[in-house]
Protein backbone atom coordinates (compact mmCIF):
# COMPACT_ATOMS: atom_id res chain seq x y z
CA UNK A 1 0.00 0.00 0.00
CA UNK A 2 1.28 3.34 -0.73
CA UNK A 3 0.76 6.37 1.34
CA UNK A 4 -1.34 8.10 -1.46
CA UNK A 5 -3.87 4.68 -0.65
CA UNK A 6 -4.16 6.07 2.15
CA UNK A 7 -7.72 6.41 3.06
CA UNK A 8 -8.18 6.76 6.73
CA UNK A 9 -6.74 6.76 9.99
CA UNK A 10 -7.24 2.93 10.22
CA UNK A 11 -5.19 2.13 7.66
CA UNK A 12 -2.05 4.24 9.06
CA UNK A 13 0.93 2.66 9.91
CA UNK A 14 3.67 3.42 12.01
CA UNK A 15 6.13 1.91 10.03
CA UNK A 16 4.72 3.52 7.00
CA UNK A 17 4.91 6.78 8.22
CA UNK A 18 8.63 6.71 9.65
CA UNK A 19 10.05 5.33 6.15
CA UNK A 20 8.27 8.14 4.29
CA UNK A 21 9.73 10.44 6.78
CA UNK A 22 12.98 9.18 6.62
CA UNK A 23 13.37 8.93 2.61
CA UNK A 24 11.80 13.22 2.50
CA UNK A 25 15.21 13.60 4.74
CA UNK A 26 17.84 11.15 3.56
CA UNK A 27 16.30 10.59 -0.59
CA UNK A 28 14.85 7.44 -1.42
CA UNK A 29 17.98 5.32 -2.33
CA UNK A 30 19.42 5.89 1.33
CA UNK A 31 16.27 4.79 3.53
CA UNK A 32 16.13 1.11 1.99
CA UNK A 33 19.71 0.67 3.02
CA UNK A 34 20.26 2.79 5.58
CA UNK A 35 16.34 1.61 7.50
CA UNK A 36 15.78 -1.76 5.80
CA UNK A 37 16.31 -3.35 9.94
CA UNK A 38 13.16 -0.89 10.60
CA UNK A 39 10.82 -2.25 8.08
CA UNK A 40 8.21 -5.13 9.72
CA UNK A 41 9.79 -5.05 12.61
CA UNK A 42 8.68 -1.85 13.53
CA UNK A 43 4.72 -2.43 14.16
CA UNK A 44 5.71 -5.42 16.47
CA UNK A 45 8.18 -3.59 18.54
CA UNK A 46 5.32 -1.04 19.73
CA UNK A 47 5.95 1.80 22.30
CA UNK A 48 9.51 1.13 21.22
CA UNK A 49 9.81 2.30 18.11
CA UNK A 50 9.92 5.77 18.59
CA UNK A 51 13.13 5.51 20.54
CA UNK A 52 15.05 3.36 18.53
CA UNK A 53 14.31 5.47 15.03
CA UNK A 54 15.49 8.34 16.86
CA UNK A 55 18.43 6.27 18.51
CA UNK A 56 19.38 5.26 15.18
CA UNK A 57 19.02 8.90 13.61
CA UNK A 58 21.58 9.60 16.44
CA UNK A 59 23.75 7.32 15.53
CA UNK A 60 23.54 8.40 11.63
CA UNK A 61 24.07 12.00 12.24
CA UNK A 62 25.36 12.98 15.75
CA UNK A 63 23.93 14.25 18.59
CA UNK A 64 22.86 17.59 17.38
CA UNK A 65 22.45 16.24 13.52
CA UNK A 66 19.83 13.14 15.35
CA UNK A 67 17.74 15.36 16.90
CA UNK A 68 17.54 17.80 14.10
CA UNK A 69 16.52 14.97 11.72
CA UNK A 70 14.10 13.88 14.30
CA UNK A 71 12.32 17.24 14.37
CA UNK A 72 12.28 17.54 10.75
CA UNK A 73 11.46 13.28 10.39
CA UNK A 74 8.23 14.98 12.78
CA UNK A 75 7.57 17.09 10.76
CA UNK A 76 6.95 14.99 7.64
CA UNK A 77 4.99 12.49 9.70
CA UNK A 78 2.14 15.33 10.52
CA UNK A 79 1.63 16.09 6.66
CA UNK A 80 1.36 12.40 6.15
CA UNK A 81 -0.95 12.46 9.13
CA UNK A 82 -2.79 14.99 7.68
CA UNK A 83 -3.00 13.21 4.12
CA UNK A 84 -3.80 10.21 5.67
CA UNK A 85 -6.47 11.07 8.22
CA UNK A 86 -7.48 14.78 7.99
CA UNK A 87 -10.12 14.36 6.66
CA UNK A 88 -11.78 11.67 8.63
CA UNK A 89 -10.26 13.74 11.49
CA UNK A 90 -12.67 16.39 10.52
CA UNK A 91 -9.64 18.66 9.87
CA UNK A 92 -11.12 20.07 6.41
CA UNK A 93 -14.31 20.40 7.72
CA UNK A 94 -15.34 23.74 7.40
CA UNK A 95 -17.02 24.15 10.54
CA UNK A 96 -13.91 23.11 12.12
CA UNK A 97 -12.19 26.01 10.09
CA UNK A 98 -14.77 28.47 11.21
CA UNK A 99 -14.18 27.77 15.19
CA UNK A 100 -11.99 30.85 16.78
CA UNK A 101 -8.55 30.08 16.30
CA UNK A 102 -8.13 28.89 20.05
CA UNK A 103 -10.83 26.53 19.76
CA UNK A 104 -9.22 24.86 16.72
CA UNK A 105 -6.10 24.62 18.53
CA UNK A 106 -7.58 23.40 21.21
CA UNK A 107 -9.77 20.57 19.17
CA UNK A 108 -6.76 20.30 16.50
CA UNK A 109 -4.51 18.87 19.86
CA UNK A 110 -6.95 16.85 20.71
CA UNK A 111 -7.82 14.81 17.08
CA UNK A 112 -3.96 14.38 17.29
CA UNK A 113 -3.25 13.22 20.31
CA UNK A 114 -5.32 10.47 20.06
CA UNK A 115 -4.32 9.72 16.47
CA UNK A 116 -0.70 10.06 17.47
CA UNK A 117 -1.03 7.85 20.60
CA UNK A 118 -3.09 5.32 18.81
CA UNK A 119 -0.40 5.21 16.26
CA UNK A 120 2.71 4.49 18.60
CA UNK A 121 0.96 2.59 21.88
CA UNK A 122 1.31 5.85 24.11
CA UNK A 123 -1.01 7.39 26.10
CA UNK A 124 -1.23 11.22 25.56
CA UNK A 125 -3.36 14.05 27.49
CA UNK A 126 -3.51 17.66 26.75
CA UNK A 127 -3.88 19.81 29.44
CA UNK A 128 -4.56 24.03 29.48
CA UNK A 129 -2.67 26.17 31.16
CA UNK A 130 -2.82 30.35 30.99
CA UNK A 131 -0.64 30.91 28.02
CA UNK A 132 -0.08 27.39 26.89
CA UNK A 133 -0.99 23.59 26.21
CA UNK A 134 1.28 20.78 27.86
CA UNK A 135 1.05 17.71 25.38
CA UNK A 136 2.25 14.65 28.24
CA UNK A 137 3.37 11.53 26.39
CA UNK A 138 4.01 8.26 27.95
CA UNK A 139 6.97 7.12 27.92
CA UNK A 140 7.58 3.03 27.54
CA UNK A 141 10.11 1.92 30.68
CA UNK A 142 13.68 2.15 29.87
CA UNK A 143 14.94 -1.20 28.77
CA UNK A 144 18.86 0.09 28.93
CA UNK A 145 20.53 3.12 30.08
CA UNK A 146 21.37 3.90 26.04
CA UNK A 147 17.23 3.95 25.39
CA UNK A 148 16.58 7.14 23.90
CA UNK A 149 13.89 9.19 25.36
CA UNK A 150 13.33 12.60 24.11
CA UNK A 151 10.37 14.14 22.11
CA UNK A 152 12.17 15.53 19.57
CA UNK A 153 9.60 13.44 16.36
CA UNK A 154 6.96 14.76 18.63
CA UNK A 155 7.90 18.52 18.84
CA UNK A 156 8.68 18.34 14.92
CA UNK A 157 4.86 16.95 14.62
CA UNK A 158 3.88 19.56 16.68
CA UNK A 159 5.81 22.47 15.08
CA UNK A 160 3.95 21.47 11.50
CA UNK A 161 0.63 21.21 13.24
CA UNK A 162 0.54 24.37 14.52
CA UNK A 163 2.27 25.90 11.26
CA UNK A 164 -0.44 24.46 9.26
CA UNK A 165 -3.53 25.50 11.29
CA UNK A 166 -2.41 28.90 11.67
CA UNK A 167 -1.26 29.27 8.04
CA UNK A 168 2.61 29.27 8.63
CA UNK A 169 3.23 31.11 11.68
CA UNK A 170 5.98 29.77 14.03
CA UNK A 171 4.72 29.07 17.75
CA UNK A 172 6.67 27.84 20.42
CA UNK A 173 7.15 24.30 20.59
CA UNK A 174 9.39 22.47 23.40
CA UNK A 175 10.13 19.78 25.50
CA UNK A 176 9.90 20.79 28.96
CA UNK A 177 10.58 19.15 32.66
CA UNK A 178 7.77 17.36 34.01
CA UNK A 179 6.44 19.37 36.88
CA UNK A 180 6.44 16.32 39.12
CA UNK A 181 9.93 15.50 38.64
CA UNK A 182 9.12 11.57 37.50
CA UNK A 183 10.27 9.75 34.25
CA UNK A 184 7.16 8.11 33.24
CA UNK A 185 5.92 11.05 30.65
CA UNK A 186 7.56 13.97 28.62
CA UNK A 187 6.13 16.87 28.51
CA UNK A 188 5.58 19.07 25.40
CA UNK A 189 4.58 23.12 26.40
CA UNK A 190 2.68 24.64 22.95
CA UNK A 191 2.14 28.24 23.14
CA UNK A 192 -1.23 29.65 22.39
CA UNK A 193 0.23 32.67 20.29
CA UNK A 194 2.23 32.51 17.56
CA UNK A 195 5.89 34.15 17.94
CA UNK A 196 5.73 37.75 16.22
Amino acid sequence: MTLNAISSPDQLSLSQILMSSAQEIFGEGDVYTNFSQFGPELEQRGAHTLEEFQAYLQKQCGCTGGRGAAILAGRSMFSIILRGAGESMGWFDSHYFMLPHSQRLKKGLQHLAWQWGKMNHREISIQEMDDHWLWIQSIPPIQNESSYHNCDLTVGLLQEFTSWLSGGKFYDIQEVPPADGTGTARHIKVSKRALD
